[in-house]
């Protein structure tokens, strides 16, 4: 199959409630929608996710890389998808011809990607919030069926993330995981002194604990933690990923797919973290339906034991999906139709749309 052409719109979806990154709040979520078509009749469709803390100037970098990349791709074989810079437009073109090749086989896109649709779990996000709302989020999360919940900590006091842990503890019971992210909020003395202290609410693992993150500051962090310790942020690409596998500075990789380019680098990183021992979380970056559909595919292909950042949808004000992707009882529900499984709503696209769609065709 060849490509006959290539069409994208850019979207602004607002978050139900703003969004806190580590530095900045975010109100809506910037994406650029690529769908590919085939000489053969077919039509895929990925998401390049802007940057959350940048989005508008990262949304028109997105725009100006396919613009120029389209013209060259007409007539390319659709089996070779071209690796383009930001590495989100990659995922996005991958994600658009993995579409086609499944649907032309007849194959949900887990089948393609080396194994079959199933449940996905997931964490719930609680984020960081006083003490007592921390507790009742939690308790709420528990009882949609969640068995994991991400909690952000050392953006504050000390004491109130310890506070705040050790009520969500005490009311989801020692059988729930709480994860923690503390986004590289801590010296290396500091986080020392508080993986000690948090270790006593038992987490799952924590999240980027120190700056610098170099792999020399992160080994040094692990040896003397008493939980274990995972590279979010710091999985910025293949190589990034493989250096922290060499090393053993991590125990857990989180990966995301539009961060290091796409569903083919995210399956070799988990793989060679796999070979190494060490673990794979996938989650998300906050993408629309589209994106995430294809995070839930390689997911449920790789059958990761731990849960994964993929709860996230409804985070949004809509997922420009038919049929939102939304966890029920701790699981997402990996689409079994051929290809993503996906129906894009056309409307709620057209009602977030930033400009007119754009193509590029013979």
């Amino acid at each position: 199959m060849l490509i006959k052409s290539i069409q994208w719109q850019s979207v602004a979806v607002p978050f139900r409630r703003p969004f806190r990154t580590s530095s900045s709040v975010v109100r809506r979520r910037y994406s650029l929608l690529v769908w590919v078509e085939t000489d053969d009749g077919l039509t895929g469709l990925g998401e390049a996710p802007a940057s959350l803390v940048s989005g508008p100037a990262s949304l028109r970098s997105l725009e100006r890389s396919l613009e120029s990349a389209a013209p060259t791709l007409l007539g390319a074989p659709l089996a070779s998808p071209p690796t383009l810079a930001p590495p989100s437009l990659t995922f996005a073109l991958e994600t658009a011809a993995l579409d086609c090749l499944a649907q032309s086989q007849g194959r949900p896109l887990a089948a393609l990607l080396g194994g079959s649709p199933r449940p996905v779990e997931v964490n719930a996000i609680i984020g960081e919030a006083a003490p007592d709302e921390t507790e009742d989020l939690a308790l709420k999360a528990v009882g949609d069926g969640f068995g994991t919940l991400k909690l952000k900590v050392g953006g504050r006091d000390m004491g109130l993330d310890e506070e705040a842990l050790s009520r969500t503890r005490k009311a989801v019971g020692d059988s729930v995981k709480l994860r923690l992210d503390a986004n590289r909020a801590w010296t290396e003395d500091e986080a020392t002194l508080a993986l000690g202290r948090l270790s006593r609410y038992s987490p799952e693992f924590i999240e980027e604990p120190v700056t610098p993150a170099d792999i020399p500051t992160l080994s040094r962090v692990r040896l003397d933690s008493p939980m274990p310790i995972a590279a979010d942020e710091s999985v910025e690409d293949a190589r990034a990923a493989s250096a922290l596998v060499d090393s053993a500075a991590v125990d857990i990789l989180i990966v995301k797919l539009a961060r290091v380019g796409g569903l083919t680098v995210a399956r070799a990183i988990i793989e060679r973290a796999r070979a190494a021992g060490i673990e794979a979380v996938i989650t998300s970056s906050l993408e629309t339906g589209i994106g995430l559909a294809a995070a839930v595919h390689l997911a449920a292909a790789m059958d990761l034991p731990r849960a994964c950042g993929l709860a996230t949808g409804p985070l949004l004000t809509h997922d420009l999906l038919q049929t939102p992707l939304a966890p029920d009882e701790g699981f997402l529900p990996t689409p079994h139709p051929p290809g993503p499984g996906i129906s894009p709503d056309l409307d709620a696209i057209q009602r977030f749309a930033l400009a007119p769609r754009r193509r590029v065709h013979p």
